[in-house]
């Protein structure tokens, strides 16, 4: 069973009454993540998109493909920024294509379309969107 964004949208709608994992390090007005413990949350499961943070500005998650593996997503309602953690693929949008690796970065304007072809290695990206 794979888990939409508003899926997991409603699983933590409020990161405030969530029971946070062991690893989540909450401090006054911050809180403090670690991608190695996110991506071993996602370890073995079916989801492709975990949403770690929900805050009134902006929403964090790990996005992961497997390798060949196709990117369902739709074009989304907010401005939106992916580091790609590990793996390789291509970025495909209206602009033409763009080869990834471990460190690129892609702005996505709201309801552009976007999406990730050839995934030639799992591919783990860190998505931030900002909340409308």
């Amino acid at each position: 069973m794979n888990f939409s964004r508003a899926a997991s949208q409603k699983l933590i709608s409020n990161i405030n009454t969530v029971i946070l994992p062991r690893h989540i390090h909450i401090m006054n007005n911050s809180k403090v993540f670690t991608i190695k413990d996110l991506s071993a949350d996602m370890s073995g499961k079916p989801i492709e998109y975990l949403e770690f943070l929900k805050v009134p500005s902006l929403n964090c998650g790990i996005y992961h493909l497997q390798a060949g593996q196709t990117d369902p997503q739709q074009p989304h309602e907010e401005d939106e920024i992916y580091y790609v953690l590990s793996g390789a693929a291509t970025f495909t949008s209206d602009e033409g294509d763009q080869q990834l690796a471990a460190g690129s970065v892609i702005y996505v304007a709201a309801r552009a379309e976007h999406r990730f072809v050839d995934v030639t290695e799992d591919l783990t990206l860190l998505v931030v969107f900002a909340s409308n």
